[in-house]
């Protein structure tokens, strides 16, 4: 399966956004050029791991968070429409609404 940078970049680009960051901001914290950054945002460059780091730390965000729609993490019946929306959800939750909620989880699995 090929990474749908479209989708890649559309999420750094959210991100960066959410924190009021300019791109000339993100890619100075990211040590890259504004012009390679703003490629990644559009999908048409694609960064490599170690640029890849270095925005996830920038944004201080997870590596998941930017790559969900491209991660295969679910049942194979629930359509790609539901994955998404419920990777979508658990991002908005706080660090111990996850918590709790894969508690949930690791308790329904035992039944």
């Amino acid at each position: 399966m090929d990474i749908r940078t479209t989708c890649l970049g559309k999420n750094i680009r959210q991100k960066r956004k959410e924190q009021n960051a300019t791109l000339s901001m993100l890619a100075e914290k990211c040590n890259m050029s504004e012009n390679f950054l703003g490629n990644i945002e559009r999908g048409t460059d694609t960064p490599s791991l170690k640029y890849f780091i270095r925005i996830c730390n920038a944004l201080n965000t997870s590596a998941d968070s930017l790559l969900f729609e491209n991660l295969n993490i679910y049942a194979n019946d629930i359509t790609e429409d539901h994955q998404l929306k419920i990777a979508k959800e658990i991002m908005t939750l706080t660090k111990e609404q996850q918590k709790k909620l894969f508690d949930i989880i690791c308790v329904i699995k035992e039944f």
